[in-house]
């Protein structure tokens, strides 16, 4: 909902108060949140986790999953934001690179999770559950929604007149 309604402001802003304004404003809802979670969120590891040194426990941090899935939804977005703001064409080199790329590091991705991270980022497993994956179709489908309203044609119109 933020970003439909600042979408609608912005278009009597200039550039500068766009960064500006914002910051001060949300700072000390930033401040308050930190604080918060900083004094009342207290996550009980078990004891085999707690008692371990550190490098062990770096070791269990999924970094090619991490890194793979960076880099798949990265080149997706490269290639969509090319492709829309650059008004480059479908079949330019660029785009489709991108495209591809993110295919790879999406398949690396897959197959990091499934054969080779004993704590995965996302354990495949959750996607054969009802539940979880209701929730990201969800998630996939509003977020869709609230980017196509505030892409729409009708709003591009506006922004250029």
């Amino acid at each position: 909902m933020g970003l439909l309604h600042a979408g609608s402001g912005v278009f009597s802003l200039t550039a500068p108060s766009c960064v500006l304004i914002p910051f001060p404003t949300k700072a000390p809802i930033l401040i308050f949140s930190f604080a918060l979670v900083a004094t009342k969120v207290n996550i009980k590891l078990s004891d085999e986790i707690q008692n371990q040194s550190l490098s062990d426990k770096i070791r269990r941090i999924d970094f090619l999953g991490s890194f793979t899935l960076v880099g798949a939804v990265g080149c997706l977005l490269l290639g969509f934001s090319l492709k829309s703001t650059e008004e480059m064409e479908w079949s330019n080199p660029w785009v489709v690179g991108l495209f591809v790329l993110s295919l790879v590091f999406g398949v690396l991705f897959t197959l990091a999770e499934k054969y080779w991270a004993p704590y995965p980022v996302m354990p495949l497993r959750l996607m054969t559950q009802r539940t979880p994956l209701a929730v990201s179709l969800s998630n996939l489908l509003t977020s869709m929604s609230a980017f196509s309203m505030v892409s729409h044609p009708l709003n591009a119109a506006r922004r250029t007149s």
